[in-house]
């Protein structure tokens, strides 16, 4: 196999493996001549793939896609000796020291599991519903993880106290799916990466498409060569489409004009000195929605959104960019009537992301 295929197929494993985790069994990935795997603590992956390694060895999964990816993308010859993985590509060699033998978990799939077709809409669901889900900080908070929220409708939904997100999937909800379900947003993203674009479209079979379910107990999906078995999380402490519904009223409502926000958050991005986090201020002052930027003294930009509004003063709410960014992608308008009570509603019609200086 070539060097940038087995990167690309191993890519998934370094969402699960973590060389900073405190348990040996959660921080190396398991490669087998027919079988690799790799667990969290909240979930397992495993795939049936053969990368040409013929004894079976655990290893730093970052390390190891690294190397692959740096190599030319030609076949790669692996020998495994004395705990030392060799592998030689094109003119490039070198030695890989890999781990002692670490007993994994064995991925074993629930009995009497209803499966259903993963759609495209129901990953962009998981996505943007799951954008302001915020650091294992909020975990005290009671607002870490994203909500499957299947009552009447299927709705996923998520807060880190100053956002709410929320994508319904589906208006008449999904039988087979619990009435609700927290997940860790990791599972999000592997789910969405194991996936991979192999979605159920009307032209295709259902069967060909990626299979999810979710049960009280587990949320297992299965995409060849791709099997993931994950645990919930404990309910939310707040009911976030409780939340949401408090922020239904939209009569007064401005454009987004989606070109320009995303151009401002671009110049913001790379007039950062932090290249991992850029923050944006989003605030209402004479009449007027803007966003505006500021690091350091030689670094400030601004961009007003909407103009010539009748709405009260809002002192600047600091805002990811990157996450910012995402939501204005996906929403057409900007909802006014709630800034009297410190909130700004931004939507389309499945997606609602509210910013709020209030703690819900």
């Amino acid at each position: 196999m070539k060097a940038g295929l087995i990167a690309e197929c191993l890519e998934p494993f370094t969402l699960v493996a973590s060389k900073y985790a405190l348990s040996p069994e959660f921080g190396v990935v398991e490669i087998g001549p027919k079988l690799i795997r790799a667990c969290a603590p909240w979930g397992l992956l495993e795939a049936d793939m053969e990368i040409g390694i013929d004894a079976t060895i655990w290893a730093d999964i970052a390390v190891f896609v690294s190397v692959m990816k740096s190599l030319p993308d030609q076949e790669v010859e692996f020998k495994v000796k004395s705990g030392v993985l060799a592998w030689q590509c094109g003119f490039s060699d070198g030695k890989l020291a890999t781990r002692e033998e670490i007993k994994l978990p064995a991925l074993t799939k629930p009995k009497g599991l209803t499966l259903w077709p993963v759609t495209q809409n129901f990953l962009d669901g998981l996505e943007l519903g799951g954008l302001s889900c915020g650091n294992k900080g909020m975990q005290s908070a009671g607002l870490y993880g994203v909500a499957i929220d299947n009552r009447d409708s299927l709705t996923v939904c998520s807060s880190d106290s100053a956002t709410v997100s929320a994508y319904m999937v589906d208006a008449d909800g999904i039988a087979a799916f619990p009435k609700m379900t927290v997940v860790d947003p990791e599972v999000i993203r592997l789910l969405v990466a194991i996936v991979d674009g192999n979605v159920h479209k009307e032209k295709s079979k259902p069967e060909e498409a990626a299979q999810l379910a979710i049960t009280p107990d587990a949320i297992y999906c299965e995409n060849k060569p791709f099997r993931m078995l994950c645990r919930p999380r404990a309910a939310l402490k707040w009911d976030l489409r409780e939340i949401i519904n408090k922020y239904s009223a939209a009569e007064t409502c401005a454009e987004i004009p989606q070109q320009a926000i995303a151009a401002f958050v671009k110049r913001a991005t790379a007039m950062a000195d932090s290249k991992t986090k850029t923050t944006v201020d989003l605030s209402a002052a004479e009449g007027a929605l803007s966003l505006a930027f500021e690091e350091g003294v030689s670094s400030s930009v601004e961009y007003y959104i909407a103009q010539g509004l009748d709405i009260p003063e809002t002192p600047p709410i600091p805002l990811d960019a990157a996450r910012l960014a995402r939501a204005l992608s996906h929403v057409t308008e900007v909802v006014l009537d709630h800034i009297g009570d410190g909130a700004i509603v931004l939507r389309s019609d499945k997606f609602t992301y509210i910013i709020s200086r209030r703690e819900k």
